[in-house]
């Protein structure tokens, strides 16, 4: 479903239709959805972000601070944040901040983040909400949907872990301008746009047009944990089914082919 933003220009959405049903939401400038995702009762928020993203997440922290009391965790980056110690360090933080059943996990970062953010939150108090917005192309088609958390062993990747849906997914297509451009035609390939989206996006033009100027510069840093939170990919995503969403305008490159990722989940 595609809705008119005055402030935001067009935001797609997509419903996934799981036994947890949410939205995951395309579009641009869509921090300011947190507290709608995230719903009534949260009185506190932990933020975790990957650490090196710590002056994208400085807006992130911003909007939450408006409405929450918020624990900010820097993260280890990459697979590093996915370990038990690192999940253990941050469950310690949450329990040193008196969160409750009623407060909530947001995530901000690529797929190792979702996937450790997701474990964190699936196992305090046997479940609290999460709301992820992933920072990157695959994160964004992938690692944040479907409910896969999880952490790595010394005996594999993913071994551990869990299926925790989220509350919601915010797709904020302006964090693809900070990715380099190899990198997001890595993505692309990764996410296995096939032909259907070729055949309506033009060559290239997806890349060409996500890359942009970096985003940043004046903008605060979260505040970080009292202690400096380390952490380590994902199983098979649960049964169910994401709601095909209606071909996009040829203007709309930018959702297409994160819209036609999620569509291609329905079939798996």
């Amino acid at each position: 479903m595609r809705r008119p933003d005055p402030e935001r220009g067009t935001v797609t959405t997509v419903h996934v239709a799981s036994a947890s049903p949410y939205d995951v939401e395309i579009g641009h400038g869509l921090v300011r959805r947190l507290p709608d995702i995230l719903g009534e009762g949260v009185e506190r928020v932990a933020l975790l972000y990957a650490a090196e993203l710590a002056e994208l997440a400085g807006p992130v922290h911003e909007v939450l601070l408006e409405h929450y009391d918020v624990l900010g965790l820097g993260l280890p980056d990459g697979e590093s944040a996915k370990t038990v110690a690192v999940a253990e360090q941050c469950w310690e933080a949450l329990g040193e901040k008196g969160f409750t059943r009623s407060d909530a996990v947001v995530t901000f970062g690529g797929g190792a983040t979702t996937d450790l953010g997701g474990f964190v939150a699936s196992a305090w108090l046997r479940g609290v909400r999460v709301v992820h917005v992933p920072t990157t192309l695959l994160g964004m088609v992938d690692a944040a949907v479907g409910g896969k958390t999880g952490v790595n062993t010394e005996a594999g990747k993913n071994l551990v872990g869990s299926f925790h849906e989220p509350a919601g997914v915010l797709c904020d297509l302006d964090l693809l301008r900070t990715l380099p451009q190899p990198e997001l035609a890595a993505g692309l390939g990764d996410a296995d746009v096939g032909a259907d989206a070729r055949q309506r996006v033009p060559a290239g033009g997806a890349v060409a047009d996500l890359h942009g100027d970096q985003l940043g510069g004046g903008q605060e840093e979260p505040a970080a944990a009292e202690a400096h939170h380390p952490v380590p990919d994902q199983p098979d995503r649960p049964a169910g089914h994401v709601d095909r969403p209606e071909p996009l305008p040829p203007g709309e490159p930018h959702q297409l082919a994160g819209l036609v990722e999620l569509g291609r989940l329905a079939d798996q």
